[in-house]
């Protein structure tokens, strides 16, 4: 990339338009930027930065922070550069995002970071995210790669010079994206402290399942167990344990089981013998409590004897109960009339209590409706100038659509401007086609031309014969007649040739014609453009008109929808008092009409008042002639006395029925005292009190077994659970040991932590190799400007094994033949180091950027510290690099430079503010 014209307006220090022609420099060669500190020496590499990448050169130089504070308001900040790469030339422009006055209205607006990039074909690239991905495209750098190879900054690369290991890597990381290595590093190492930390947990985790074994306290080995529990036993050997103990307790179990059975079988046969022994003593204490029973049996149904004669005569006055309710069941018909008049002095009290509640409705009613009709009457009152505006607010709004219409066409003139380009394009690229058609045409047409003139002699002498007169000289005599050539074209042949020749230039004629006539019309087409865009938004240049265009447009439709919205209220307000106008007679109306039913609802409430009190008086003389106040209570009676006649009834029912069961029962228990008596008197009774003792004998042994074969089932499991957890987790141990082994290696290898060896990480070892190729490049330039006496050389061997290392920097000394550290260079001899460094990293990143090559090259101050011959070894290293046709600029306000550097760019503050260009050559 070589820049060839920069302009900036209102960038920085520049407050009006500024340019800088580095074509005056050359292709090559060496210019110097000086001028007075602050003046803004090192903006310009920052313009041009800007420009491409629409950022800074610097990190703590925001876009936004770019606008001149010395420019006048109306003044736009933007930067254009021409630029060439590979031979073909570019113009990038650009403005940042900043604040400035509207141009109507006034207050301030925001304009938006735009850019606009035209290619070596003409086409145009207008979007800002596609530019700056064309740019990149471009160059084959991004800005953070541009700015490290395109600018040296001298007390950046000082820093660097002098760093300790830790620093350079942090350094070379965010050069060289080493930032992976580290990645790698941190992860391999997290992996190996994980896997020592599950191998841990396994081994606890042993430990956990020999410690939850189990065996009596005073078996031989519980102390091998409690050894397994804590450690210090071999797994294997502590698997062997519990091995062993699972098949011990596994054959006592087997023969608790067996006794257990036995004592079953016994305990069975003797309690079948004691409940023979129950079974007689239960007959006994039956056969005696039947002989009670049949004592108490034959006094009920002495009783119940008595009840049956009782119960004869409860029938009779059971029908003289049922006489009197059929008497009261008669006069039921006269309570169904008390009833009726009842009822309906309940409705007429219901419906007397509705109609009020409705009186106090319809009131309420009235009083909203006369409220709602006061707020409609104030309403229309403040609607009285609705639509006073419509009018001035329809002609805003024609207005505005009658400049969009103007701009819309505009815009629609510059599409079809474009159309028109690349028709004429199509139309010269096929005029220039048939054009080169026409001349092979007529270039074949005169190569045949010329040979058939050229045989002419040889196609007179075909037609001579021997005697006869020749038409040229008038010889008789042919001795030696010219012979034809055998590629001689023929008359036919030229003639067709000088067709087509003649077709191909009335082709390439007509293409011209219709070529120009696009031409014509384009230029037309351009200059109407212009001169309504001039009309409509000003004096601008054609890149900008578009966006200018667009912009405007866009605040239009802006305009054009708030005014639809103003005018859509207008209308909406008129409508609504066209509306109340209608509503207010109808709702007066409305109210008269609900006053009049109001007044009519009372009439009818006092009728149905008096009505009420005479139901009520009839209904009071019919009860005083009935026994009781109500049927419901003449129903009570009536079933009261029928219940109690039925209760009458049953009780006979129930003294008959109870005397037929007495009569059963002591027949039923005569018979049982019989059957009882013969049992007893042929059954032998066992021993009970022997076989009471030995059951309780045979179940405490069995308790005592079943609770030694808990214990042993418990123990068993136990150690069966801790067993196979044992085999589990060795089996896991076994594969996170040996993945422990290798990764922790691995690890150790890759964060330089092996014992013995010297502490270089990976990513380090990665960097040392970027390292090296920097300092070869570097001790070219170093060699140059110290006559040989230094090289940069990285340390090879670490001052110790316990600090990071790989990344130290020493220089060697020929002079004396010694080899120390970079800090004990003087200040000029830093400083040249320190150039060293960054033209070798420069070089570096171009190369491991795709060899990508940039023709130009800014050195920003640093040559302050230099004596007269290192100035000049300096120089002269710079100049080496403008061989390869390259610009170098030096920003430096060294006096001995400008004497030694013709060409130069001098920055100067004005008084008035702002700061100034001059391009000397």
């Amino acid at each position: 990339m070589r820049p060839i014209k920069l302009t900036m307006r209102a960038f920085g220090p520049y407050a009006g338009e500024t340019a800088v022609d580095f074509s005056a420099f050359g292709e090559r060669g060496l210019y110097l930027i000086t001028g007075d500190t602050g003046a803004g020496k090192t903006t310009i590499f920052d313009a041009i930065t800007f420009a491409l990448f629409g950022a800074a050169s610097g990190a703590n130089r925001e876009p936004s922070m770019l606008r001149s504070q010395y420019a006048a308001p109306e003044t736009p900040t933007e930067v254009k550069l021409v630029f060439s790469y590979a031979g073909k030339t570019y113009q990038v422009e650009r403005n940042p995002e900043y604040e400035r006055p509207a141009r109507r209205g006034g207050g301030v607006t925001l304009e938006k970071a735009a850019a606009l990039l035209t290619l070596p074909d003409g086409r145009i690239i207008a979007k800002k995210n596609e530019v700056d991905a064309a740019v990149r495209e471009i160059l084959g750098v991004d800005r953070n790669q541009f700015s490290q190879i395109a600018m040296i900054a001298q007390g950046d690369f000082l820093k660097l010079l002098l760093a300790e290991t830790k620093e350079r890597q942090r350094i070379f990381r965010e050069l060289f994206r080493t930032g992976d290595y580290q990645y790698l590093q941190k992860k391999l190492s997290e992996d190996a402290a994980a896997l020592g930390r599950n191998c841990a947990a396994a081994r606890s985790s042993l430990d956990q399942y020999f410690g939850g074994a189990k065996c009596a306290p005073e078996d031989p080995y519980a102390p091998l167990l409690q050894r397994a529990a804590q450690g210090d036993l071999p797994v294997e050997e502590g698997a062997e344990l519990l091995h062993m103990l699972i098949s011990r307790d596994t054959e006592a179990l087997s023969a608790l089981e067996e006794e257990i059975a036995a004592l079953e079988t016994r305990l069975t046969e003797v309690g079948t013998l004691l409940g023979k022994a129950a079974e007689l003593d239960r007959a006994a204490a039956d056969l005696q409590a039947a002989r009670l029973r049949l004592e108490t049996e034959k006094e009920n149904l002495a009783q119940s004897e008595t009840a049956l004669s009782e119960a004869k005569q409860n029938r009779s006055a059971a029908e003289k109960l049922a006489e009197e309710a059929a008497a009261l069941e008669a006069m039921l018909p006269e309570y169904d009339a008390l009833e009726g008049l009842l009822a309906a002095g309940r409705a007429l009290l219901q419906k007397l209590e509705a109609d009020r509640a409705r009186q106090t409705g319809a009131a309420a009613a009235l009083e909203a409706d006369r409220a709602a009709f006061v707020r409609l009457k104030e309403e229309r009152a403040a609607l009285e100038n609705a639509g006073a505006q419509k009018e001035r607010l329809l002609r805003e709004r024609d207005a505005a659509a009658d400049r969009q219409k103007a701009l819309t066409d505009l815009y629609q003139r510059f599409e079809d401007l474009k159309k028109l380009h690349g028709s004429y394009t199509a139309a010269q690229k096929t005029y220039l086609g048939l054009q080169a058609a026409a001349e092979r045409a007529q270039e074949t047409f005169a190569r045949k031309n010329r040979a058939f003139l050229s045989e002419q002699a040889g196609i007179l002498a075909g037609t001579l014969i021997e005697n006869e007169p020749c038409p040229v000289c008038g010889s008789v005599s042919h001795p030696a007649p010219a012979a034809l050539s055998p590629g001689a074209p023929a008359k036919e042949e030229v003639d067709l040739a000088q067709k087509s020749a003649d077709e191909a230039r009335a082709a390439a004629s007509e293409a011209s014609a219709a070529a120009g006539e696009l031409r014509g019309k384009k230029d037309a087409a351009e200059k109407a453009f212009r001169a309504a865009a001039a009309d409509l938004v000003g004096d601008l240049p054609d890149a900008a008109i578009v966006p200018e265009v667009t912009r405007q447009l866009a605040e239009l439709k802006e305009k054009t929808e708030a005014l639809s919205a103003a005018i859509a209220a207008e209308e909406s307000n008129l409508a609504r008092r066209t509306e109340l106008d209608r509503i207010l007679p109808e709702a007066e109306a409305a109210l008269k009409e609900k006053e009049e039913a109001l007044h009519s609802l009372g009439k009818t409430i006092a009728a149905a008042e008096a009505q009420a009190a005479e139901t009520q008086t009839q209904a009071e003389a019919r009860r005083k002639k009935l026994p009781f106040p109500a049927r419901a209570e003449a129903e009570e009676k009536i079933a009261a006395l029928r219940a109690q006649r039925d209760m009458l009834q049953k009780a006979a029912a129930a003294a008959e029925e109870a005397h037929k069961n007495a009569v059963s029962q002591v027949a039923a228990t005569e018979g049982e005292i019989k059957q009882l008596t013969q049992r007893l008197s042929e059954t032998a009774r066992p021993d009970t009190e022997a076989l009471t003792a030995e059951q309780t004998e045979l179940a405490v042994r069995k308790a005592a077994c079943t609770e030694r074969q808990n214990t042993l089932l418990v123990q068993k499991s136990a150690n069966e659970y801790a067993l196979g957890g044992v085999n589990e987790k060795r089996r896991a141990l076994a594969d996170l040991e040996a993945r422990l082994q290798w990764m922790k290696a691995l690890s150790d290898t890759a964060n330089g932590q092996l014992s013995g060896k010297e502490k270089i990480t990976l990513e380090t070892y990665v960097q040392t190799a970027f390292f090296d190729r920097i300092l070869s490049r570097a001790n070219l330039r170093l060699r140059a400007m110290t006559d040989g006496q230094y090289e940069l050389k990285r340390r090879e061997t670490a001052a110790d094994l316990r600090s990071q290392s790989g990344l130290e920097l020493d220089v060697i000394d020929y002079y004396n033949c010694t080899e120390r550290s970079v800090k004990s260079l003087s200040g000029g001899e830093s400083f040249k180091a320190s150039l060293s460094l960054a033209l070798g990293l420069s070089d570096e990143i171009q190369s491991s950027a795709g060899g990508v090559q940039l023709d130009t090259m800014f050195v920003d101050e640093g040559f302050g510290s230099l004596d007269d011959t290192s100035l000049r070894q300096a120089v002269r290293t710079l100049q080496g690099l403008t061989e390869s046709n390259r610009l170098v600029g030096i920003i430096s306000h060294v006096a001995e430079l400008k004497e030694r550097i013709d060409y130069q760019i001098v920055v100067r503050k004005e008084k008035e503010g702002g700061s100034s260009v001059e391009v000397r050559t």
